[in-house]
């Protein structure tokens, strides 16, 4: 990780004002970016593609062990299920696991994230998913992605980013990519979805498409879309169940083939050139705990706890309730980022890097969640400055507070 020193500072600004209304647009903003394409020429075929099991087939019939972990949105998570732990579509697939190879030591885990995508994703991977060290990786960020606002390009950098990260902490790992929806996307190809399949289909690694499969299913039984859904894109138990099944049957698929082609265990091998200008394999975070305050004024480190999911999950959180509270830092590289907390209490801040024009983020939401926020890419690598200052607050927020989990820097 390219990061000379994270000398943060958190400056009181000479007064403070009181919590007041902006205008200020937020940062979810369309950003308008040329797009993207993947060239036929350039894309696996068939022909060209490993078995894609073939690993994990091999862990578990010969090493008797194998690692899942699934990285994702709320869906993955299990939201709108009775019983998270259980009723998620990655609990149905380890329990099949486990009943086809029940002398197989399964490590079954679920490091997915409500409300984040894949650019939070790419920046987590080597703190909190290498070190389980993944035989089978499960990727499912594109409905998230869209919500979240971010491009096409983005997401291909941000997808292919997770992929190669994956590929130099395990260069045996098998990858399959869930995309997910929503009743508005219904079975569109949303620009989000095609990046993530796109970045897919160019590595060779399978992919499902929930949406084809949701509405094939309930055009045969004619039953309505709520049987299965618990709002317009959490399934419930019904619904994660199916999905189980519809995950199920592809690796139970993909099995087959890598036991009749008896590949055996080996390195994927990757394509020299990546679809993105670059991908970030240098990216990390910076823990709010790690964030050096002791001279600041009107930020503080408050530590774990169950105030906010920020507090729940990633150590704590860096937090500031008055405008003005103003926080500079430095760092190296070409790109910064910021895991923040959305509710109905949060504010508005400014975040400039150099002399750029500030990017304004608006973290009012009706309910609390974690989310992900591209600062700036693309920078030249040397060192960069960087001030975030709480300017006001949504006309509906109940405030203007403001909280940080993470710095992302690659």
């Amino acid at each position: 990780m390219k990061i000379t020193s994270l000398l943060l500072s958190a400056i009181l600004a000479l007064q403070f004002t009181a919590c007041s209304n902006t205008n200020d647009k937020g940062a979810d903003a369309d950003v308008q970016t040329e797009q993207t394409q993947v060239k036929e020429e350039e894309t696996m075929t068939e022909e060209k593609r490993d078995i894609i099991l073939s690993n994990t087939y091999s862990k578990l019939t010969e090493d008797k062990e194998l690692t899942i972990v699934y990285i994702g949105g709320s869906v993955t998570d299990g939201y709108g299920s009775t019983n998270q732990s259980q009723n998620a579509w990655a609990a149905h697939l380890g329990n099949r696991i486990k009943e086809l190879y029940p002398d197989v030591k399964l490590n079954n885990q679920k490091k997915s994230i409500g409300g984040t995508g894949s650019y939070f994703a790419s920046f987590r991977y080597e703190r909190e998913i290498a070190p389980l060290n993944p035989d089978l990786l499960f990727i499912e960020y594109a409905i998230n992605d869209k919500y979240n606002g971010v491009t096409y390009d983005q997401v291909v950098k941000s997808s292919e980013s997770i992929v190669r990260l994956a590929n130099k902490f395990n260069p045996a790992i098998d990858i399959i990519f869930v995309l997910t929806f929503d009743s508005g996307t219904k079975d569109s190809d949303y620009d989000q979805l095609r990046a993530h399949r796109d970045v897919a289909e160019y590595y060779g690694y399978p992919v499902l498409k929930m949406a084809d499969k949701v509405y094939a299913m309930l055009e045969e039984t004619g039953e309505d879309y709520s049987v299965y859904f618990k709002d317009g894109v959490h399934p419930n138990d019904a619904g994660y169940a199916f999905y189980g099944e519809q995950v199920i049957a592809l690796v139970e698929e993909e099995l087959k083939t890598a036991e009749e082609a008896a590949a055996g265990y080996a390195d994927h091998v990757l394509p020299e050139k990546t679809l993105a200008d670059y991908v970030t394999l240098d990216a990390n975070m910076i823990y709010a705990d790690e964030i050096d305050l002791s001279d600041s004024e009107g930020w503080e480190y408050q530590p774990k706890t169950n105030f906010s999911w920020l507090g729940t999950r990633y150590n704590g959180r860096i937090f500031a309730k008055e405008i003005g509270a103003k926080l500079t830092f430095e760092f190296e590289g070409t790109d910064i980022g910021l895991a923040t907390g959305i509710g109905p209490k949060m504010g508005i801040i400014s975040v400039t890097v150099d002399d750029r024009e500030p990017v304004i983020i608006d973290e009012y939401r009706t309910s609390p969640n974690p989310k992900d926020r591209v600062i700036a890419e693309g920078l030249e690598d040397t060192k960069h400055t960087v001030t975030i200052e709480v300017i006001g607050q949504n006309e509906k927020s109940e405030g203007c507070e403001f909280e940080i989990g993470a710095i992302l820097i690659n």
